[in-house]
């Protein structure tokens, strides 16, 4: 071809490229026009760290996400045990997947499971435990005060709360005789609230009653008191601040003994309650058998698969049906 030919093949092809058969712009100058933001359009990531995060989109904001996370969970847990599961397996294709999604679906399930059955434990524990055994005793003892008439707080003396009341009015009966000797009606009236009315099928030897009888013979007439030698109003004082103290002691010795044998009794029932109740405990126990097969065939399933694609061998499947009738 010589050089005129040449010159004139480019200029006509000059020419086709300028001036187009439809009248519309060539493609190369559409190129060219364009804005510079519209080239940047959909070329996405282009940084190493860019590409790693945009490659989880799909699944991380994918129907099984949204089913699996609750929303009192993590969810930035969840995409670490999902890309945690996807980074050690590292899945090719769909399907492969898929059944690395099942795996971290399946053990997101079992590890909620572990929690709800730590919880179940945790809400048996010492704390809960002596929580309510206190909250019981206060409203038994707010119950008893408005009836205390009727057979005396004493009678339940092995409620801690009710004890401590009985002991504290007990010392300011004390304090009282001590300082201005009988005082029958506000003494009567402390006595009657913890061992109930005294005409009643009483007890002859509770504090009440020895009461009565040194009290009694307190307000005797002093010529009856030599006639019968019995003792002067001071030295019945006397005699019953003995036999109160001795009551005091009692019940507090009683008191500190009952704490003992509590304890105790808190702690055998501490080690029964770490396990939930039957009904919770199967409930949970199926809970976390289920989402284990669940998790074991996937696992199963994506060995076989992985094993095939690389051209390993691979043993035959075998389907187990079992039934129960």
């Amino acid at each position: 071809m010589s050089d005129g030919q040449g010159k004139k093949f480019e200029n006509s092809e000059a020419e086709v490229i300028e001036t187009p058969t439809n009248g519309s712009k060539p493609a190369a100058a559409e190129e060219k026009a364009a804005p510079a933001s519209h080239a940047r359009r959909g070329t996405g990531p282009r940084t190493r760290l860019g590409k790693e995060r945009s490659k989880r989109n799909a699944i991380k904001h994918g129907i099984l996400s949204e089913l699996a996370v609750l929303k009192n969970e993590s969810r930035a847990e969840y995409d670490s045990k999902l890309w945690g599961f996807r980074d050690y397996y590292r899945p090719v294709g769909m399907m492969e997947k898929e059944l690395v999604m099942t795996i971290a679906n399946a053990k997101w399930h079992s590890q909620r499971g572990i929690r709800a059955l730590n919880a179940e434990t945790e809400a048996s524990s010492e704390l809960f435990l002596e929580w309510d055994e206190q909250h019981r005793q206060l409203q038994e003892a707010g119950r008893l005060s408005s009836v205390s008439s009727h057979g005396g707080l004493i009678r339940k003396i092995e409620n801690s709360e009710v004890l401590e009341t009985c002991l504290s009015r007990l010392r300011v009966l004390k304090i009282g005789i001590e300082t201005n000797g009988f005082n029958r009606d506000k003494d009567r009236s402390i006595l009657t609230q913890l061992y109930g009315q005294l005409n009643e099928d009483h007890w002859q030897n509770d504090i009440f009653w020895a009461y009565h009888v040194w009290a009694g013979t307190a307000s005797l007439p002093d010529a009856m008191r030599t006639q019968q030698k019995f003792p002067s109003p001071k030295e019945c004082v006397d005699h019953f601040l003995s036999e109160l103290r001795q009551e005091i002691a009692r019940l507090h010795v009683y008191g500190v003994t009952r704490a003992e044998v509590e304890h105790r009794r808190r702690e055998v029932e501490l080690r029964r309650r770490s396990v939930p109740d039957t009904p919770r405990l199967d409930r949970l126990l199926r809970h976390l058998a289920y989402w284990d097969r669940v998790a074991d065939r996937a696992t199963r399933e994506l060995e076989r698969l992985q094993r095939m694609r690389l051209g390993q061998p691979v043993a035959p499947r075998i389907d187990v049906n079992v039934s129960s009738s």
